[in-house]
């Protein structure tokens, strides 16, 4: 899974095509390493994904570009346009039913 370090790699990752999954997390969240590690384990099946991650220590700005103001919060893009966006409390099984709908979608 990707690391991003700056705003403008979280932009530039957004703005691919296809489907892309970012996590906004927190160096001390311990769920936020449990959701990657989900992350990481479905990814496997789908290498056409994109996955990536930033901690919000790191980057402050994404939080307000983002509008995301709790973590964890996972976002999924298609072709640069949010799609999917889960923060707080979710399943992360859920995501993934969303996700491979848009896959089916996208074929």
């Amino acid at each position: 899974m990707l690391k991003l370090h700056t705003i403008e790699e979280v932009r530039n990752y957004i703005a691919q095509d296809g489907l892309s999954i970012l996590e906004i997390a927190s160096s001390s969240c311990t769920p936020c390493v449990s959701i990657r590690r989900k992350i990481e384990e479905w990814a496997i099946d789908y290498p056409a994904i994109g996955t990536a991650y930033l901690e919000i220590e790191e980057i402050p700005e994404a939080a307000g570009e983002l509008q995301i103001f709790t973590a964890p919060a996972v976002l999924v893009f298609a072709n640069g346009k949010r799609c999917i966006e889960q923060a707080g409390y979710f399943s992360m099984d859920e995501i993934f039913r969303q996700m491979e709908r848009y896959i089916e979608l996208m074929r």
